[in-house]
């Protein structure tokens, strides 16, 4: 037999070992050089530090200081209760209940006001007149923690009619 037909009836195997090598190594060349891009919490912006084309500080601009005091708790009662005893309900938005006796003050730099509705449009008055003279100023209402939302909301539905629209409500926390 000659070497030509040995050689064709010899089984070809082709080595694997080698192959699989070369693929690791280049599997891990590719993961050492690669540069992944992070974009998400950064942002290319070149943005001016006190320089530009008018650089001017802002001022801060003081608040028209507006608190809200209570000066006498009340006694809660269901409404049903209210509208039986022939009372005239002072004011609606406490939903089922209603306070008895509520008083408030109001106080707006050194004045103080009552809390009845002659006092409110007082400082109602007050506040538009300031609010006149320096319109840029937003009134901030700072109600005491044992104030209600009704007596919040009557001072701010006054400004609202009366034209101020920048008003600031801060919280209390409740003694």
């Amino acid at each position: 037999m000659s070497v030509l037909q040995d050689i064709a009836r010899e089984e070809s195997k082709l080595e694997m070992t080698p192959m699989i090598d070369v693929t690791f190594l280049l599997l891990i060349f590719f993961m050492c050089t690669i540069k992944f891009k992070t974009l998400e919490g950064k942002l290319d912006a070149f943005l001016p530090k006190q320089e530009g084309v008018n650089p001017t500080d802002t001022p801060a601009i003081e608040a028209i200081q507006l608190e809200i005091n209570l000066v006498k708790p009340g006694q809660r009662i269901q409404s049903a209760a209210y509208e039986k005893s022939g009372a005239v309900i002072p004011f609606d938005g406490l939903g089922e209940f209603y306070l008895l006796n509520h008083e408030v003050s109001y106080r707006l730099g050194r004045q103080t006001y009552p809390g009845t509705a002659e006092g409110l449009d007082e400082l109602l008055r007050d506040l538009v007149a300031i609010q006149a003279v320096q319109p840029e100023r937003p009134v901030k209402i700072k109600p005491a923690g044992e104030v209600v939302q009704g007596d919040v909301i009557a001072v701010l539905d006054g400004l609202v009619l009366n034209g101020v629209t920048d008003v600031v409500i801060t919280g209390a926390k409740p003694r």
